[in-house]
């Protein structure tokens, strides 16, 4: 970090060794048209707890992001997780491992 007119100083974030962080990524395949399924409907369900997210590459104006759903859990399980794809169908998955990329199909 930069002081002006003072010594500069070194920030470590050090809570990554505290707690233990996983995660679960998500890609989606669509079909055809919208091969990003862009407007699917993420929930996951993990130790009680919801969590939601809705498929976009859109963050702002003139800006977009990987088309890749990221969640991030304290627990080593993913009790379920259900996709509404756009058009209505859903997709169910059960018992899945964390700290992964996976890839659900429509």
């Amino acid at each position: 970090m930069n002081n002006i007119n003072q010594e500069a100083f070194l920030l470590e974030n050090h809570s990554s060794k505290k707690l233990q962080n996983h995660f679960l990524r998500i890609k989606l395949k669509g079909q055809s048209l919208n091969p990003d399924a862009i407007g699917a409907k993420v929930t996951l369900w993990s130790e009680g707890m919801a969590q939601f997210q809705f498929q976009s590459v859109i963050r702002g104006y003139l800006s977009s992001v990987e088309p890749i759903l990221h969640f991030g859990l304290t627990g080593k399980k993913v009790d379920s997780l259900r996709v509404v794809w756009p058009d209505g169908k859903i997709s169910k998955s059960t018992n899945l491992d964390v700290d992964q990329v996976i890839e659900i199909e429509k």
